[in-house]
């Protein structure tokens, strides 16, 4: 089944693509493939640039950063973080093309998911 949304490939993201799907997200990147079931995904939001900066800031208090992974380049612009309740990285953070319309995607997918 094609994805519901696709980000493609930017210098930003370093040549990955972001795809949102029925039940899950598939982050392709150059080095390894993701796939986040819908059911490990705590939260997704848009966030300012510098990763370090807005893991220490976070509104869940401070995290350790070891359990955050940059996908990109994200310290370089808005990106979007994802929480996940399962496996050691605990925070993926990524730059699609669109990061509004990335979540936006990501939370009408999750509600159709849940119904």
């Amino acid at each position: 089944m094609p994805p519901r949304y696709t980000s493609p490939s930017s210098l930003l993201s370093l040549g990955a693509t972001y795809e949102v799907h029925d039940d899950h997200l598939a982050l392709r990147t150059k080095v390894h493939n993701f796939v986040i079931p819908f059911e490990t995904l705590r939260g997704v939001a848009v966030r300012p640039p510098v990763v370090l900066m807005d893991v220490l800031r976070t509104d869940r208090g401070v995290r350790l950063p070891l359990r955050t992974l940059k996908l990109d380049l994200a310290d370089l612009s808005e990106h979007v973080a994802i929480d996940l309740s399962k496996g050691f990285w605990r925070q993926l953070r990524l730059t699609p093309e669109d990061p509004a319309g990335f979540v936006d995607a990501i939370q009408r997918a999750r509600s159709a998911w849940r119904a």
